[in-house]
């Protein structure tokens, strides 16, 4: 058995390599609507807090963002699916 730092470093690598998720394929324009369509969302929904509290909320960037890369970047997960009923 060989177990020079090379072969252990080898497996290790092999390892976390195996854990990337494979590319997908995705055309330029569905990326350009997606980003179009989280962007506008959230800049919309940044103006309607902001007229309706009065302030900047920053707080609310993040679920809103997470919800609209949801929403737009990938519809068909299972995380953007609506839930039972």
């Amino acid at each position: 058995m060989n177990n020079s730092p090379s072969t252990g470093r080898h497996a290790v690598r092999l390892f976390l390599s195996r854990l990337w998720p494979h590319p997908l394929a995705v055309s330029k324009k569905h990326i350009l609507f997606a980003s179009l369509g989280a962007g506008s969302g959230l800049i919309l929904t940044s103006l309607l807090s902001h007229w309706l509290l009065g302030e900047l909320n920053l707080w609310f960037v993040a679920p809103v963002g997470a919800s609209a890369v949801l929403l737009f970047g990938v519809p068909a997960s299972p995380l953007a699916q609506r839930g039972p009923s």
